[in-house]
C-alpha cells in the first residue's frame, strides 16, 4: 500500500495512507470523523485505499464498512452540536448586517422546506459541503431526528460507493481519485450557479421584472 501511496504525490495524502496502513481501522475512523468537521484530510482517497485493502484481504469488509459509517455519523453529530451551541450567535451577527438578513432568512426557509435533501446529498454527491450543512442544521435548530436519519442514509451511500470503487478498481486508485475530485468540484460549481440563478429569478419576480408565470 505504501508503494502506490507514494505515487499520489501529496505529502498529506501519503501520510494519511501510511497512517491507515500502520494503525488500521482506528486511524480510518479518525480520518473520516475529521473530514466531517471540515478538517482537510483525504478521506475519500483513504476510503478508496481501504476498499483495495479489503480486496487484498488486509481489512475485514463488514467491520471496515461499519467503522466508516459510524465515524462519519459521529462527525456529523459533532458538527450539528457545534452549530446548535455556537451557530445561532453567528447567524444573528449576519442578520444584523442589513444586506445579509434576507439571505439568512431565506436559507432557513429553504433548509426547513427541503433540508432533508440538502443533508442527504451533501454526504456523498457534494461531500465538500457536508460539514457546513451540519453546522447550519444545528444553528437553525433543524430537527435532530430528521437530520440524523438523512445524514445516516447519505453516509451509507458515501461509504458503500467509495469502498466498492476501491475494491473493484484498487489498481487504478489514482485515476479514480482524480475523477472523484473533478466531479465533486463540478457538482459544487453547478450548485452555486443554480443558487445564484434561483435568487436572481426570485429577485426579478419581486420587482415585477418577470411575470409570475415565468
Amino acid at each position: 500500500m505504501i508503494g502506490w501511496s507514494q505515487r499520489m504525490g501529496c505529502p498529506v495524502t501519503e501520510q494519511a495512507l501510511e497512517f491507515v496502513a500502520l494503525w488500521g481501522l482506528p486511524s480510518l475512523a479518525l480520518i473520516v470523523m475529521l473530514s466531517c468537521l471540515a478538517i482537510p484530510v483525504p478521506s475519500s482517497l483513504v476510503m478508496l485505499a481501504c476498499g483495495s485493502m479489503i480486496a487484498a484481504g488486509e481489512l475485514p469488509m463488514i467491520i471496515t464498512w461499519a467503522v466508516s459509517v459510524g465515524a462519519a455519523v459521529v462527525g456529523d453529530q459533532i458538527g450539528y452540536g457545534v452549530g446548535r451551541l455556537w451557530g445561532a450567535p453567528l447567524l444573528a451577527r449576519l442578520k444584523r448586517a442589513n444586506p445579509k438578513s434576507r439571505l439568512v432568512d431565506r436559507a432557513k426557509v429553504q433548509l426547513h422546506r427541503s433540508g432533508w435533501a440538502s443533508v442527504f446529498v451533501s454526504r456523498w454527491l457534494m461531500s465538500p459541503l457536508g460539514p457546513y450543512v451540519n453546522v447550519l442544521c444545528g444553528a437553525t435548530h433543524f430537527r435532530w431526528g430528521l437530520f440524523t436519519f438523512w445524514a445516516l442514509c447519505g453516509e451509507i451511500v458515501w461509504v458503500t460507493m467509495y469502498l466498492a470503487l476501491g475494491y473493484a478498481f484498487g489498481h487504478s486508485i489514482q485515476f479514480i481519485a482524480e475523477i472523484s475530485a473533478d466531479v465533486n468540484g463540478i457538482l459544487v460549481s453547478f450548485g452555486v450557479i443554480f443558487a445564484v440563478l434561483w435568487y436572481a429569478h426570485h429577485w426579478a419576480k419581486r420587482r415585477g421584472l418577470l411575470s409570475h408565470k415565468s
